[in-house]
């Protein structure tokens, strides 16, 4: 029995496929949770949308996009989906999408104004993590860019529990020694961070 055309051109389209594939997909990875830029909580009704970009070192185009209210069930939140793939014997790594074991760069961009938030290492595929995003450097509470007195009545309610009843955002400007909990330890951080004045 003679193969088919058709037959030999699919045949000869899933090598030339396998050859030229730069990576294998793999599940993504999911960030969620509230953003913060400059102190201020995003929303997804804001006039002006935050969007939280991810991007990998030598990675040419982001491997993840959320603009605030793209996804209607999300409310408040961001929704991350990191591209991941895994990379056959003698392929490339794909122009949009990470590797595990890589580490992720997450910025804020609101109107041409773009920070950075956090870093993000994928070390599985498939992971789905509740992560508040804050552009504010460690310790710099009213985001003036500068650790300062001004910030000192936070840092003392967080301590206490007073200031500020979501305990994540206390922990993403004040904990210092990244023990998810802000107390006297994270003392020793917002000194060595104080400016003066």
């Amino acid at each position: 029995m003679k193969p088919s055309l058709l037959g030999i051109v699919v045949a000869v389209f899933l090598v030339g496929g396998l050859v030229t594939l730069a990576g294998i997909p793999e599940p993504d990875n999911v960030l969620y949770g509230p953003v913060y830029f400059d102190g201020v909580l995003q929303t997804a009704t804001d006039p002006v949308k935050a969007e939280v970009i991810a991007r990998v070192d030598g990675v040419t185009n982001p491997v993840g996009v959320y603009t605030m209210a793209d996804n209607g069930d999300a409310g408040d939140n961001y929704v991350l989906r990191i591209r991941l793939e895994s990379l056959a014997d003698g392929s490339l790594q794909s122009n949009n999408a990470a590797l595990i074991g890589q580490t992720v760069h997450i910025t804020i961009k609101k109107g041409a104004t773009e920070k950075f938030a956090q870093d993000f290492v994928v070390t599985a595929r498939g992971q789905v993590q509740n992560t508040l995003l804050d552009t504010r450097a460690l310790g710099d509470w009213n985001a003036d860019n500068v650790v300062s007195l001004g910030d000192f009545p936070n840092f003392v309610g967080c301590v206490s529990g007073v200031s500020n009843a979501a305990t994540p955002v206390c922990q993403s400007v004040f904990d210092f020694d990244s023990n998810s909990t802000v107390d006297l330890r994270d003392f020793a951080g917002f000194q060595a961070a104080f400016s003066g004045g």
